[in-house]
């Protein structure tokens, strides 16, 4: 009678701590993952500033300088965000080669 009252606080005891335990891993999941959502949010906030930057045409200039020089005569294609159209005749011109827009789907 004694045993199997030890036994059965012992099986509600490990009950507790299980739930407890499971309970802890489920809040350290639930926060890491605000914070690897917050982490994007600032990586998108901090890419669409740029994005409006003065640094960002160069940037994607260089880019492409970089590419033709990689990559040597040929067909090179430069996918732009369609935010970035009125890059097309910038591009072209700097860098000679001929930019055509389309949208493309995933």
């Amino acid at each position: 009678m004694i045993q199997d009252a030890l036994t059965s606080i012992d099986k509600e005891k490990n009950e507790q701590l299980s739930k407890s335990i499971m309970g802890n891993k489920v809040e350290l999941l639930k926060k890491r993952n605000a914070l690897i959502d917050e982490m994007f949010d600032e990586a998108i906030k901090a890419l669409r500033a740029f994005t409006k930057s003065d640094e960002y045409v160069p940037h994607v200039l260089s880019l492409v300088e970089d590419a033709k020089e990689f990559l040597g005569d040929g067909e090179i294609e430069v996918c732009l965000n369609a935010a970035d159209k009125d890059l097309i005749s910038e591009i072209e011109n700097k860098s000679g080669l001929k930019v055509t827009l389309e949208s493309k789907k995933s």
